[in-house]
């Protein structure tokens, strides 16, 4: 069992506004990480050695309807590799359009994740249905979760 130990907001550098609502949090496990900025450039990936090749027709749509899909995967690639290498034990990583106020909730709540049962936690509300079962048919990014070193290896080799 263990507590997030690190905390990471994902912010394009024209939204810092959206930031600024986090860093107000005043938690020194918190870090603004600057997104990469796809919306101009969907073939960015490219850059990063990467071939876009998403599993299944809802991800297929959500790559190619989504400007900022393609950035805000490589964001989080790039986070999961800064945990691997930083050897951090539990992350939590939010898109800086998660609530605030639910984000200081589950904070507040000091909760200590079960490290040898899960490594990946979904804390999005965009996600939460009653209907597990159609998570995929129901994808609409990740917006906040929580993600064990052990994790983001398994994150980062998915995608290589």
């Amino acid at each position: 069992m263990k507590k997030i130990s690190k905390i990471f907001v994902v912010n394009l550098n024209d939204k810092k506004h959206r930031w600024e609502k986090f860093y107000t949090m005043s938690d020194s496990r918190l870090e603004r990480f600057e997104a990469i900025d796809s919306r101009n450039i969907h073939s960015i990936y490219k850059d990063y050695g990467f071939e876009l090749d998403p599993v299944g027709l809802s991800t297929k749509f959500y790559f190619s309807s989504a400007p900022g899909a393609v950035g805000i995967y490589l964001s989080f690639y790039s986070i999961w590799k800064r945990i691997v290498e930083s050897d951090i034990d539990v992350a939590l990583i939010m898109e800086d359009d998660a609530d605030v106020s639910d984000v200081k909730s589950y904070l507040n709540k000091n909760i200590l994740i079960d490290t040898d049962s899960y490594d990946f936690i979904q804390l999005g509300k965009r996600c939460n249905k009653p209907w597990v079962k159609d998570f995929t048919e129901n994808f609409d990014g990740l917006e906040a979760y929580v993600v064990t070193k052990r994790g983001a290896e398994i994150l980062m080799n998915s995608t290589n």
